[in-house]
């Protein structure tokens, strides 16, 4: 998400493209996104990420069904401890949903810093995971 002054609409229209591409399949989508990129002193960064995080919650969850993604998304979650952050989301009649099945938000920090954790940008996750990296500037 490039940096700039935009829109609550803009925004919203953003948090609403990169949500559904996660949550789609219960984000084992070949199309799925998998980082969010932002620059860390974007003055709207904060407002985005807490509308990213309410439009995943209010869109349906949906099983990850593809094979080991509940255990892909397992290790990520023990990887990143406390700066994993489970987003329950809505859920839909007669669907048998796990806490593995909602999405994991991975805060990776800002690039080039010591505290600095890429591990969630090796691989393809192919799970309900999106990685948060943050730029300097």
């Amino acid at each position: 998400v490039s940096p700039g002054a935009w829109s609550g609409e803009e925004l919203r229209h953003a948090a609403t493209l990169i949500a559904t591409a996660k949550k789609g399949n219960g984000g084992c989508n070949c199309l799925s996104a998998q980082v969010v990129v932002v620059a860390r002193d974007w003055p709207q960064r904060g407002e985005f990420l807490s509308l990213l995080t309410a439009t995943i919650a209010a869109q349906p969850t949906v099983p990850a069904y593809y094979p080991g993604a509940h255990k892909r998304r397992a290790a990520l979650g023990a990887l990143y401890g406390a700066r994993a952050s489970p987003v329950v989301g809505a859920s839909l009649p007669h669907t048998r949903l796990t806490a593995e099945d909602e999405v994991l938000l991975l805060d990776c920090g800002v690039a080039g810093e010591a505290s600095f954790d890429g591990a969630a940008l090796r691989t393809e996750a192919f799970c309900p995971a999106l990685a948060v990296v943050q730029l300097p500037g």
